[in-house]
């Protein structure tokens, strides 16, 4: 159950935790990595990344996969603006994939 398999995670036991939005919605757990398979929009990609502010050390790292092919340029662009607002280095395929910026 999600109760137990949450008690196993936080008391160390188990050291990697795949899990679904629907999982990790209401969970207060720290963790130092968040890997996001499938992005789907800015509000769902910052709450899932937000998991590793709550980590020991107020910090973690995140990677996320993001099809350019399958997604919309202005989806490229709201991940752009998400990262330069948190100071991180954008790719440049990211930036070359999402076009010209929509205002």
């Amino acid at each position: 159950t999600r109760t137990w398999i949450v008690d196993r995670f936080r008391a160390g036991e188990v050291r990697l935790l795949v899990t679904t939005d629907v999982l990790s919605r209401g969970l207060d757990i720290g963790v130092t990595h968040v890997v996001v398979y499938d992005y789907f929009d800015a509000t769902d990609y910052v709450h899932r990344i937000g998991r590793t502010a709550r980590g020991p050390h107020g910090h973690g790292q995140a990677l996320v996969f993001f099809d350019l092919a399958e997604s919309s340029p202005q989806m490229a662009q709201d991940l752009i603006a998400i990262l330069e607002e948190s100071g991180v280095e954008v790719p440049r395929a990211l930036r070359e994939g999402a076009g010209p910026r929509q205002h």
